[in-house]
């Protein structure tokens, strides 16, 4: 079947009017039509155009993000993956667990294993399941006898998880706030998002 798209603007009357190039000046128009799917199955107009056209918005605001931020971001969820292996690494050597049981190299392999299973939240908030598969492997590639090693090992890795990134984000965002209130207001969100 076919499908498409068209979309019918009433300017007030006005033949000269501009085609609008983003949704804001779409939505400047007075009256719309979108009719969409195979013809005549589908029809939205006024405020339920705008409602099914959301999602257009949406995606055109995010892809534009992704253009202008995402490589960055990407080399900044690397590196902040990384920085987590070497504090599990530091946790596990602080507890008494040798490199000669368990490598730089096992500890990374098992990290990154541990967290494509995580993915998917299998408990709420994930609590528990990345404790139970870090001690779970880490014991079967050093053995039995660094089991509570390990144990104290992830538990030390994951006090610091969670609770040493928020003293040291607060202190970055009151210092990238000097003189504003902690928070940003609804406009310079707004503005932040326009680039």
């Amino acid at each position: 079947s076919n499908s498409g798209a068209a979309i019918f603007l009433d300017t007030g009357g006005n033949a000269e009017a501009p085609i609008p190039s983003n949704f804001d000046q779409f939505l400047s128009c007075r009256k719309f039509i979108i009719v969409t799917g195979a013809p005549g199955q589908e029809v939205h107009s006024g405020q339920n155009a705008l409602l099914f056209n959301g999602e257009f918005y949406f995606r055109d605001q995010l892809g534009e993000v992704i253009r202008r931020r995402g490589a960055a971001s990407i080399a900044i969820a690397v590196v902040s993956q990384v920085v987590w292996v070497i504090v599990l690494t530091a946790a596990l050597r602080m507890t008494g667990v040798p490199d000669s049981a368990l490598s730089s190299g096992q500890i990374f392999a098992v990290y990154a294993l541990v967290m494509v299973i995580t993915i998917l939240p299998i408990s709420p908030g994930g609590a528990g399941v990345p404790e139970l598969l870090f001690i779970s492997a880490f014991t079967n590639i050093a053995g039995e006898q660094y089991n509570a090693a390990i144990t104290a090992g992830v538990f030390l890795y994951r006090l610091y998880f969670w609770f040493v990134p928020i003293p040291i984000a607060w202190i970055l965002l009151k210092t990238a706030r000097r003189g504003k209130p902690m928070l940003p207001s609804s406009a310079e969100l707004k503005a932040y998002a326009k680039g």
